[in-house]
């Protein structure tokens, strides 16, 4: 389900940054679908009430356009006006996330998620950036999570390359190799 949904985000966050750059307003549509995430994520009042299935649509396209009609262009008010009709605002994270991912490949910037057992300072991070985009020899953006079951080091994810650098990965690594060891030592034991 989790794929369906984030394929449906994909194609509407698509939608939206072709005609914003159709239109020429990309980096306004940038901006705007960064504030409405914003105002979604922070406001759980209004996340619940777009949610709500007993909420009808006439409302919730009301409420769009008084908290968002003076705030942001023509263009993405009208998207949120056609998510809200299609009941699709409860995707607004994944499509703001989808749409700044369509931003960053257009702008040749390198979206790397990284998962570490302990939030990282910020020379630390700093570091990692540094140390990606000297790989890449693009600039870098940080996806930062953290993850406590890691116990140390980091996993790096691009795109669909994953590097399981964490100290979790090292010893299920090293528990394959002395149960492959184990396996072997029977084997020449039973012989």
């Amino acid at each position: 389900m989790l794929n369906a949904t984030n394929e449906i985000a994909g194609k509407y966050a698509m939608a939206l940054f072709d005609l914003a750059q159709e239109e020429g307003v990309l980096t306004k549509a940038k901006e705007d679908m960064t504030f409405v995430a914003g105002v979604f994520a922070q406001d759980a009042q209004f996340r619940d009430f777009l949610s709500n299935p007993f909420v009808d649509g006439a409302a919730r396209k009301a409420c769009i356009v008084e908290i968002f009609q003076n705030r942001i262009q023509a263009l993405s008010l009208n998207f949120l006006l056609i998510l809200a009709e299609k009941k699709l605002e409860k995707l607004l994270p994944l499509i703001a996330k989808s749409f700044q991912s369509l931003i960053y490949e257009t702008e040749g910037i390198v979206e790397v998620k990284i998962t570490t057992a302990r939030e990282l300072s910020p020379d630390e991070y700093g570091k990692v950036e540094r140390e990606l985009a000297g790989i890449f020899k693009k600039p870098i953006v940080l996806d930062r999570h953290v993850d406590k079951s890691l116990l140390g080091g980091i996993v790096v994810q691009i795109g669909d390359q994953l590097i399981d650098g964490s100290v979790s990965q090292r010893l299920r690594n090293f528990e394959h190799l002395l149960n492959n060891l184990n396996e072997r030592t029977k084997g020449a034991v039973g012989a």
